[in-house]
């Protein structure tokens, strides 16, 4: 049971400095978010949609929303290189995915569609 409590509390420690300092890496090392600019002649669009830590789903969701009218704002706007970046690691693997589970999916279909043009 003590060991239970001080991995907990050791985690909650981890959350607690993420939540401070920055972002966690797949690996378990936090990063410090910074902006790196685009390359020359290219657009960079930042999605940042987070709507609840708890409810995973939603979260998700805004965010292909967010990805797919940015995208869809830069064609518009005539934009055709652009660099978008999102921290919703769930969404950039939902817009990629080949499974066909994902092709009866509205705002990723019309995501990929935004992505294929020319």
């Amino acid at each position: 049971m003590e060991d239970i409590l001080v991995h907990g509390n050791r985690l909650v420690e981890e959350c607690s400095q993420v939540a401070r300092t920055g972002k966690s890496d797949l690996d378990g090392r936090v990063m410090i978010p910074s902006w790196v600019r685009p390359p020359t002649g290219w657009v960079k669009l930042n999605v940042d949609t987070a709507v609840s830590i708890v409810d995973h789903t939603a979260r998700i969701g805004a965010e292909l929303w967010a990805i797919h009218d940015k995208l869809l704002n830069a064609w518009a706007l005539r934009y055709r290189c652009v660099e978008l970046e999102s921290d919703c690691l769930e969404a950039v693997r939902i817009i990629n995915s080949k499974s066909e589970v994902m092709n009866g999916s509205a705002v990723p279909v019309s995501i990929r569609r935004l992505l294929n043009k020319e």
